[in-house]
């Protein structure tokens, strides 16, 4: 199963849906939920999909509300309502500027078949902007939130996707996978497309850095951690230096502010026990563990 949240996404979203129509193992059902467009979303989907009953569109009247990560959780909760009474083993977001290859779906559940244990996967985000394919940059444990398949035992384990004001729900899942013993992979040799820049969008880098400081921040990164991640981003993420330090400067001013964390206290030990392996493999050089392959 699989549910596409879209706000205005009329520029691209019938790309994103050729490519799953496409595919050689297409979803039982894929929802795509209309979170209050204004644009011409709604129809360009009605018209595809004609004929194609695996297909539904739901509309939600949200465009009132802000397009941010509260209404896109509400929108993907909308879709998995609309799959009440279908029986099914895994469910899967997909937003609406990603482009699959025609084999991603039987490749993935491939890797499914072969890791009893795998809670959550995707593939590795390519994103498309300025002419050029940038390979998003992400840990072998983690998958980006806009191609996170679940196993449904997994999504039910961690309670689904939780309405996050600043964002980050995507991390929350997948931290709370991993403490119920999921394993949560990125299939490497699995590239998706991703249309313009995944994290900033249309908004100024330096802000979409200073916001993702503030998410670490509520999720309970470690400060240790926190100020090495910045450091690694201040070296290898355009803009150079400005995105490392705008996320290390999003991350000290909710630290002054004393900002409420998003998680308990058991699962931010949790977390940062995880933080504490990662820096200790990075400083004694020794190699990730084995992730999955699709």
């Amino acid at each position: 199963m699989l549910v596409t949240p879209a706000r205005d996404e009329a520029a691209g979203i019938v790309e994103t849906m050729e490519s799953v129509i496409g595919q050689s193992l297409h979803p039982v059902r894929w929802v795509i939920v209309d979170d209050g467009s204004t644009d011409d979303t709604s129809a360009l989907v009605n018209r595809r999909i004609s004929g194609l009953d695996w297909i539904r569109l739901v509309r939600r009247d949200s465009a009132a509300q802000p397009a941010d990560f509260v209404s896109k959780v509400h929108a993907v909760r909308a879709g998995v309502r609309a799959l009440e009474g279908i029986g099914y083993d895994f469910i899967g977001t997909l937003d609406a500027d990603i482009s699959l290859e025609l084999d991603y779906f039987k490749r993935l559940f491939r890797a499914f078949e072969e890791h009893p244990s795998l809670g959550i996967a995707g593939g590795h985000v390519i994103e498309a902007y300025d002419g050029r394919l940038v390979p998003q940059r992400v840990s072998a444990n983690s998958v980006a939130g806009g191609v996170q398949m679940f196993r449904r035992q997994a999504f039910e384990d961690v309670g689904g996707l939780r309405p996050m004001r600043l964002g980050g729900e995507d991390s929350v899942a997948e931290i709370l996978a991993r403490m119920r013993g999921w394993q949560v992979a990125t299939l490497f040799e699995l590239q998706v497309r991703h249309r313009g820049r995944a994290l900033s969008g249309s908004a100024r880098p330096t802000r979409a850095w200073f916001a993702r400081g503030l998410v670490n921040r509520s999720l309970g990164y470690a400060p240790l951690f926190q100020l090495s991640v910045s450091a690694y981003r201040a070296a290898v993420q355009p803009p150079y230096l400005v995105s490392g330090l705008a996320m290390l400067a999003g991350y000290a001013w909710a630290a002054m502010r004393r900002e409420a964390r998003a998680l308990d206290p058991d699962t931010v030990a949790f977390l940062r026990a995880e933080q504490r392996r990662r820096l200790l493999r990075a400083v004694t050089r020794q190699p990730e563990p084995v992730r999955c392959a699709g």
